[in-house]
Formats: C-alpha cells, structure tokens, sequence
C-alpha cells in the first residue's frame, strides 16, 4: 500500500516526464516483490481479506488434522504459527529439514504432506484471478471440469449445498485411477454408462474375482473418501426416511436437479457408502433400507412372500398384529414402511391394519369335504363332478385326479366299489365292500338267508348292484356257505339242523355268470383283472386263465368271446406294473393340470424323477406303459410342451 501511494503521487506531478514516471513504476514492481518476500508471514497474516484468510485457515488445519502425530508435533513445537509457513514455501526439502535438526522423518513428512500442497493453495488464493465466492469449489473439487464450474456453483446457490452426486461422478469421470475405474465400471459411473460384472472386470484387468471384490469394499472406498466424507452430503439425509427405491423422491430429485442418468444401483452402492444404509432385491425390485430397521423388513418381506406364494383354497385376511412383534407393531414408523413400501413393492391388497390374499388354488378334498358334510349323506361321484363343475365353472377339473383324491384321502373314503362316497367319521353309514356287508347282514341272521333276501338288503345300500353281482361274491369267497333251497349262511357258523349244507362240487357258476361278472369288473375298474390279494379279482382271475388254458369245460366259441373281449380291452392296465405306472402318468398330468407347471426338483421330486427315468426308457416297454407314457407326452404337447 506504501509503495502504490508513492508511485501514485511521482507519477501525477505534472512536471515529471515519462522517463522517470517509467522509473518509479519499475522501482514500485521491485518495492512489491521486496515487501513480498520480506513479509510473507504478515502479508498472510495481517493483509489478506478476511474471506480468503479463513478460508485458507480451514484448509490448513483439514491437511493438518489427517496427519501423524509426529507431523502434528512438529508443528506444535517449532513452527506453532501458521502465518509463519509463509517463509518458508520458496525453501527445498533439503534446506527446510535443516531447519529442524534430528527431527528429519517428522520435517520431511511436513514438508510433502503439509507445506507443499497448503503453499499451493496459498499462491492460488492470493492473487486477484479466483474470487471469494469461486474459492471454496476450486480448491473443495479441483477435478471439477471448467465446463462443469458454473453448474456446481449455481446448484450450490440455489439448493444451499452442493451437487455431490454430480461432483463425484465429475471425479470419477477426471480420475486415470485404475481402481477407480475398476469401481466405475462395476457401477455404471463416470465414464461408463453400462454396468460390468465382476466376471469381466476380472478378465479385463487381468485379476481375480476375488481381488476386485477386495478393491470395491476395501481400497477403492478410502480413495473416494476425500468425496464421501464430505460434510456436504447430510442434505441428502432424513432420519424420516428409512426406505428408498428408485420411486423414491429423493432418487428422483437426484437425477433430475444433478442431470445424472445413473441407475438406482449406483445410486444405491454411494448412498450406503456414506450413510448407515443397506441395499437388497427382492423379486427384481432393489431398494435401501437402514441399519437399523435392515433385518426387520427383510424378515416380514420373507415372511410375506412365503404367504403369498402359498395356496390358499380361499380368499384369508392377516392383521398386522399377527404377522409383527410387539416391538414392531407399536413402532408406527416402521408399520408405515410396511404400508406404504413393501406391500406395494409385493403387490399384497391390505386395508388399515389387515393383509389379504385372494383364493389362487382350488383345493378339491376340502370342498369335496365340506359339500358332503353340508350334504349329510354320501354322494355319488358324478353329482361330486357336478358340484365341483358349477362351483369352479372357469376350471377343468380331470375326473381321473379328482378320482384318485378322494380314493386317497383320510376324510373322504368310498362305500365299496359304489363310486359313491361318504365321510370317514359318519359311523353310521356302511363304508364296506358288498362282502363285507353280506358278512354283515348274515351274522345278526340266525338262519341262512336266500340270495333275494339277500339281494334286497345290499342294494339298500349299494343301489348299482345286482343279484348276479351278489351271487358271483357269495360263490367265490369261502366265507360263505351254500344250504339247501339256495340259502346262504356263514361257513364258520352253525345253525339249526334242518338247515342243510350243498354239495358245492356238484354246482358250479355257469360261464354266463362268470363271463357276466368279468365284465362288470373291467367296466368299473377300468383294468383287467389279475393277481392283486383282492379275493374276488383273483377269483375272476383264476377263472380267466383257466377258461384260456381250456382248464374247465367251456365250448370254443365261449372261449373266443373272452379272447375277443380281452383284445378289445388290451389297452386298459392287465397287471400291477400297469395298473402303478398309469396311476403315476394321471398323477403327473394331474400336478401339471393344476400348477401350469411341470414338476421339478423343489416342487415334487418323486415325479421329477420319476418322469426323466421314464422318458430315457419307456420307448423300450412291449407292454401297455409304452402306451400309458406316450398318452401322457401327447396330452402334454397339446399344452404346447415339446420333450
């Protein structure tokens, strides 16, 4: 100031030529420089404005605070004023550890830690070329392109903080970082614009995959740290919000008022960089959540979609004081999150303080069951179809699974070979076959009973039945006993004496009888008899074999009608293999018919299994399984699945 005054006054005397006018000048240049130099502590001290004062202030003691203490000593104990570091910015290293003896670890650290990037600050903050309001940007993000300065400082007066997205990713995008890239890449950020897999990253830089896993969590995240621990970023924070996802408001003012066009990804992964937060997918749906609540709401999203995706046979409502905790249900902050979040994000209706699930599965036994127990008396199979039609009239329902439910169930059992069907608990309402009732009605008898008595009293109880039905059973079970005048007794009771046994070698069913009851068989049971424990079809059996193998005295054109009637019915199940391998192709067709899905692994491993065995070998079967199997592909493919 000293020097401009005197150069100012020579210059304005109006008898000074312009020669000694050009001396003073060049002497007021030297006067500056020696003033500088002789006085660069006060200078710094006593002559800078206040704002750039402060400013480089609080730079020093940022570069001072992320020193070692011996660095910090140094300081405290021999040069303690920071006005003083002036003097010594022209100095080299050499010369500047000199000045402090033994101590040459701690004044060399000083020197490239500290003095030579604050001298740096200080030369730019000086002079006239960077205003007060333009040091904080400068010298807070020097990797900020001049292309971009103006935005950062027009968002940071209009939003009273600064753009730290955009700045970050302005870093990113300046950094020739190979780790910083590595983190880049992984993201989406800076200079690239589509996300890498770990996979690629490691090819690409020749590492392995678990060393670019150490470099995201490890490394690059304390590089990125002169960003991410800026203060600057508590304005992108509430304590109000502990849930976001890429609807949020915050996400979304992000990228519209920083012109970003990165995804919630990277979002997500610098946001929980920086503040307590996790990311987690569900369901192709990504979102933050805070430390604190994290677990809480990943556990009731589990628990929530496990119900969901259940079977629910009817239309149920959940409140929220049964799926939560105590702790949890009276946390209103956190119920809002279950509200306006996650049952949203899982498509689940609720209402105030309930949850709903539509009905997504029909469940058969149960209304088979309850429309018998409203019923309160058996059914015949056609009128169960029946309900079951009117009722679900949008569904095709297989008679040949909903058959085998019902034969299965514990609740439901069928009343002999009816095909009709009662409730296992209705005690009074016989659930036998017709022998097990003709035992019956003959022991609370005295005396034997002819076969039209008998005959009145089984289709009481079984309608469909005949009297050549219940004369075929009589004849071929050894429980029975034949008496004269076509009485029937129990072999294993005795009655009074003018009852009078037969002499059963010398009666015996005629073909017709027997050809008769055969039929009726194959037509209820739909298979061929055989071998199966059950007395009255291994009678039929037997008498099938014997009539082939022309054991007992029938014509040949008796024989021909069983051989033309078995040929026509070839394709219906003749042994137990059969009989087992078509039941498990109606149960696959069955499980595909009401999940729209095929069995897997998860889903129903027996059948899985079951399946890949059949498909590499059935090709190989000279019997009806060949047959059953290749049904079983064709209704498949018209479902439009090829194998």
């Amino acid at each position: 100031s000293v020097c401009d005054a005197i150069s100012s006054a020579v210059c304005n005397l109006p008898s000074v030529d312009s020669e000694i006018k050009q001396q003073y000048t060049s002497n007021n240049e030297k006067l500056h420089s020696f003033f500088f130099d002789k006085f660069k502590s006060e200078i710094f001290q006593f002559e800078l404005p206040p704002i750039r004062r402060n400013f480089l202030l609080e730079r020093f003691n940022k570069i001072l605070s992320n020193q070692k203490r011996i660095v910090v000593k140094l300081f405290e104990e021999e040069i303690k004023s920071i006005y003083k570091l002036a003097n010594y910015f022209d100095l080299s290293s050499k010369d500047f550890c000199a000045l402090f003896g033994g101590k040459r670890k701690a004044s060399l650290d000083f020197y490239n830690q500290v003095l030579l990037p604050f001298s740096a600050i200080y030369r730019n903050t000086i002079g006239d070329s960077v205003n007060e309001e333009d040091l904080e940007i400068k010298y807070l993000f020097p990797f900020v392109a001049d292309e971009s300065f103006s935005f950062v400082k027009e968002f940071k007066e209009k939003y009273r903080h600064y753009p730290m997205f955009f700045i970050l990713n302005q870093f990113l995008i300046n950094t020739k970082d190979r780790e910083l890239d590595i983190f880049s890449m992984r993201y989406a950020l800076g200079k690239f614009t589509e996300p890498t897999s770990i996979d690629n990253i490691a090819d690409e830089f020749d590492l392995s995959r678990e060393r670019v896993r150490q470099l995201l969590v490890k490394s690059v995240q304390q590089k990125l740290s002169v960003i991410t621990e800026s203060e600057q970023w508590i304005n992108y924070h509430s304590h109000k919000v502990a849930y976001l996802d890429k609807n949020s408001e915050l996400f979304t003012e992000v990228l519209d008022s920083e012109n970003l066009n990165i995804s919630f990804y990277a979002f997500a992964k610098i946001y929980s960089m920086i503040f307590d937060y996790k990311y987690a997918t569900i369901e192709n749906s990504e979102f933050l959540i805070e430390n604190s609540y994290y677990q809480d709401i990943i556990d009731v999203i589990n628990s929530l979609s496990e119900m969901r995706n259940k079977k629910h046979s009817e239309a149920i409502s959940i409140s929220f004081k049964d799926l939560l905790c105590k702790r949890l249900y009276d946390d209103k902050f956190f119920i809002n999150i279950i509200k306006t979040n996650v049952l949203p994000l899982l498509e689940i209706e609720f209402s105030s303080n309930e949850i709903f699930f539509e009905q997504n599965y029909i469940d058969i036994e149960k209304d088979v069951y309850d429309y018998l127990y409203s019923r309160g008396e058996p059914a015949h199979f056609d009128e169960i179809c029946e309900y079951l039609r009117n009722k679900y009239s949008d569904t095709q329902i297989s008679k040949t699974s909903l058959r085998q439910k019902l034969i299965t169930s514990k609740d439901i059992i069928p009343i002999g070979k009816t095909s009709t069907f009662k409730l296992s608990h209705w005690r009074n309402i016989f659930s036998g076959n017709i022998r097990d009732l003709i035992r019956n009605i003959l022991d609370k008898s005295d005396v034997p009973l002819g076969i039209d008595e008998l005959t009145v009293l089984v289709t009481n109880v079984f309608e469909n039945t005949n009297k050549n039905s219940i004369n075929a059973s009589l004849l071929t079970c050894n429980d029975f006993a034949q008496y004269d005048a076509g009485k029937w007794g129990l072999s294993n009771k005795t009655y009074a004496p003018e009852y009078i046994l037969c002499d059963v070698s010398k009666k015996r069913q005629s073909f017709e009888e027997r050809f008769s009851s055969y039929k009726e068989f194959v037509q209820e049971f739909q298979r061929l008899p055989y071998s199966s424990g059950i007395e009255e079809e291994e009678a039929l059996y037997r008498w099938q074999r014997n009539v082939l193998l022309h054991l007992i005295d029938v014509t040949t054109e008796q024989k021909d009608q069983l051989i033309c009637f078995i040929e026509n019915n070839r394709h219906l199940p003749s042994n137990g293999n059969e009989v087992n391998f078509k039941r498990k192709c109606n149960e696959y067709l069955e499980f595909f018919e009401s999940n729209y899905e095929l069995p897997t692994r998860k889903t129903n491993s027996s059948l899985y299994y079951w399946f890949q065995k059949q498909k590499e070998v059935y090709s190989s079967y000279d019997d009806n399984r060949k047959v059953f199997f290749e049904h079983l592909l064709s209704e498949l493919s018209s479902y439009g699945i090829n194998f």
